[in-house]
């Protein structure tokens, strides 16, 4: 088997026959991880499962070959390219939230690219379970209206009420999740 020592930001990530090993220190952070790998597996925004091994606590992984924080650093995306990532990245976190999982760390260091630019996303140490999934999505889908249209909510919630059950009060706990509070975050590093 060879490893190649990555030049990463990441120190337990090694090449190793052209897949992403990432070893980890305790086995309660290996089975976290692999938990929420195996559940979103069937989601094409996850980076892909290769193998495990659970005596050394390492999981292997697709490698993908661009890094979200790279490209926007280098300013090497194309404003069509920019907009395509963020609707691959609402989709993931509707996708992942309906399924009842929060990644709770997604940034663009979290964010990778396969040759395709298609989007994967990775790192699931502080991922988590939410118990109430449908709600989280109608405040997402409330918000992106928002942020797409640049509309004041105090003025808009009237519109939408019927249709996400919404009220002022509650959207608040919009910008408690995570997730969604991190789009904003992508979407101000990605329009540089």
């Amino acid at each position: 088997m060879t490893t190649t020592h990555l030049k990463s930001e990441f120190k337990n990530i090694d090449l190793v026959n052209g897949n992403v090993c990432k070893t980890f220190k305790t086995k309660q952070k290996f089975n976290h991880e692999l938990e929420f790998l195996q559940e979103l597996q069937h989601l094409d925004s996850v980076v892909k499962l290769i193998d495990y091994n659970e005596k050394e606590k390492k999981i292997y992984l697709e490698y993908l070959p661009y890094s979200l924080d790279k490209l926007i650093k280098n300013k090497e995306l194309y404003y069509k390219q920019k907009i395509y990532i963020l609707i691959q990245i609402c989709k993931y976190i509707i996708d992942s939230h309906e399924l009842g999982i929060a990644h709770n760390d997604l940034k663009s260091k979290n964010i990778m690219l396969d040759k395709d630019y298609e989007l994967k996303v990775i790192d699931y140490d502080l991922a988590s379970w939410n118990d109430n999934p449908h709600r989280d999505i109608k405040q997402f889908k409330f918000l992106a209206i928002q942020m797409l249209f640049d509309i004041d909510y105090t003025q808009s919630y009237k519109k939408y009420d019927s249709y996400v059950d919404i009220v002022p009060e509650d959207l608040a706990d919009i910008f408690e999740t995570n997730d969604i509070y991190a789009i904003h975050d992508i979407l101000e590093c990605i329009s540089v």
